[in-house]
């Protein structure tokens, strides 16, 4: 089983003692098989995740039918949504997004989900099998610069029964950013499992997404989960929301400068050195970056005391 994630904004839905660990894994893979042995799958291998917003702005510059041909193979390409020549028009942009609308609704009703309110794909949140993500992935064909949500769901339309959408929020959880944090953070800690669950559909999906740069909603979600770190993790916030760049000005961060000092300590061991001299050679970055980055790489290798003796500098 392979889950595919976004980064930053994802939070996976374990207490901080790890004490339920096992049994959400287990329950990830039980309902993941529920979800594609359905009849309402119709052979979907690969589960998306699902949200209430639609759509991302490539969207409104390409109609459905516009990148794929009959046989799969690539005929059009998206538009990397939030460049300047991929803003975001409304459903009364260019070609509007009125028809992806139409389209996903309908996808919703014939899986019995009308009434759900998130229905929309979201790609920030992907789970399969190896071979058969890897057969989806090979069929998107995705360019660098290309916004994967859009051709992900014109894939889905190109072959409606590829992917299925968790419209139930049992894997994948969505908060919902245009609600703000008082309607649309959605998830509350149940005293009893230890994990965060759904005010509306009542399930404790394993991740949980804040798309929409809802950082505030995801950083509260965290406070329930690691609650010991919640006041360490809020002071890197703030030191780092006075940061600028990523340079000199940028070790001034909390995190920056632990990652800097495990760097330090890193530094000439041959594993860490061979892990990053390829960015180096690729890339001009300043002597606070390099270290940064070796610090990230050597976490795994730094020793528990070491790190302790780190943040306590």
């Amino acid at each position: 089983m392979v889950v595919l994630s976004d980064g930053r904004d994802v939070i996976t839905n374990i207490f901080e003692d790890k004490s339920n660990l096992h049994s959400a894994i287990v329950d990830f893979r039980k309902t993941f098989e529920a979800l594609t042995s359905s009849p309402k799958s119709s052979g979907a291998k690969v589960v998306v995740s699902a949200e209430s917003q639609c759509c991302v702005a490539a969207l409104g510059y390409i109609q459905p039918g516009d990148l794929f041909a009959e046989d799969g193979s690539r005929t059009g390409r998206t538009c990397s949504s939030g460049t300047p020549s991929c803003s975001w028009k409304g459903k009364a942009g260019w070609k509007g997004t009125s028809t992806w609308n139409d389209f996903m609704e309908g996808r919703a009703k014939e899986h019995g989900k009308e009434e759900a309110t998130d229905i929309y794909l979201n790609a920030g949140l992907i789970a399969g099998k190896a071979k058969d993500l890897l057969e989806v992935i090979q069929a998107l064909d995705i360019h660098p610069e290309e916004d994967d949500q859009a051709v992900l769901t014109a894939y889905m339309y190109h072959k409606p029964n590829a992917v299925l959408l968790d419209y139930g929020q049992t894997i994948f959880g969505n908060n919902r950013w245009t609600l703000g944090v008082e309607g649309g953070c959605l998830f509350t800690l149940s005293s009893g499992s230890k994990r965060l669950m759904h005010d509306e559909t009542r399930t404790s999906p394993l991740f949980i997404h804040s798309p929409g740069k809802f950082m505030e909603c995801h950083n509260k979600l965290l406070d329930k989960l690691q609650p010991s770190t919640s006041s360490h993790r809020h002071l890197e916030e703030k030191v780092e929301a006075n940061s600028i760049g990523y340079g000199s000005e940028q070790a001034e961060s909390t995190s920056y400068i632990i990652s800097y000092i495990r760097g330090v300590i890193c530094s000439g061991k041959k594993d860490i050195e061979a892990a990053y001299q390829s960015m180096i050679e690729e890339n001009h970055f300043d002597h606070y970056a390099i270290t940064h980055i070796k610090g990230l790489i050597c976490s795994k290798w730094i020793s528990k005391k070491e790190d302790e003796d780190v943040r306590r500098l």
